[in-house]
């Protein structure tokens, strides 16, 4: 298998998990990665599968994914910090009063 970016050989699969609006089993002829798109409520437990180089594997401890999957990993992440640290300013606010 080959990188889907470069095309060298792939070391990993994406492994984001996400809910893909895709029709019952239909056949994309036009998705360069050639997909069987699933149903709703199955789409949930597919992974990506993007075959990726060592260079373009984004790494989180075990898991592995694409570019495109790795930004909206990396936003999610930055965003659950970005609460955290808000309640904590929140609950020292508090603590002065």
């Amino acid at each position: 298998m080959k990188c889907c970016v470069c095309g060298k050989p792939a070391v990993a699969l994406c492994d984001y998990r996400g809910s893909y609006a895709y029709h019952k089993g239909y056949y994309d002829p036009h998705d360069k990665f050639r997909k069987v798109h699933l149903a709703y409520e199955t789409a949930s437990l597919c992974t990506c599968d993007r075959p990726m180089c060592a260079e373009h594997a984004n790494n989180y401890g075990e898991l592995d994914y694409c570019d495109e999957h790795n930004n909206e990993v990396s936003l999610a992440i930055t965003q659950k910090a970005d609460m955290a640290f808000e309640k904590m300013l929140a609950g020292a606010d508090k603590q002065v009063r």
